[in-house]
């Protein structure tokens, strides 16, 4: 597994295209930013969104090892499966508001 800077654009990409985040541009011009401002608080948004999503992903591309394994050395084995559950309680969170602005 060899993760470039492409792989990582991609994933970024994936990630921030989401029907939320053209409600937000939209939201944004809705309160008066010019459609530049709108864009570039957007970018610099994620901008900040890919430094901690690399920040989270460096050592499962750079090791080889999925989030859980690596978690359980800062957090242990029972601080782990709290981490995973909440991980999981965010993507459903997140999926759920999605699919509801997207419908």
């Amino acid at each position: 597994r060899s993760w470039g800077a492409r792989s990582y654009a991609v994933l970024w990409v994936g990630i921030v295209a989401s029907p939320s985040t053209f409600i937000q541009g939209g939201a944004l011009l809705n309160l008066g930013l010019s459609w530049w401002e709108a864009l570039l608080a957007q970018l610099l948004a994620s901008l900040v969104t890919v430094v901690v999503l690399i920040a989270n992903a460096l050592a499962g591309a750079r090791y080889g090892i999925p989030f859980p394994v690596y978690a359980r050395a800062a957090f242990g084995v029972q601080g782990a499966k709290i981490i995973a559950v909440v991980r999981g309680i965010i993507a459903m969170g997140w999926l759920s508001i999605n699919l509801y602005v997207g419908a």
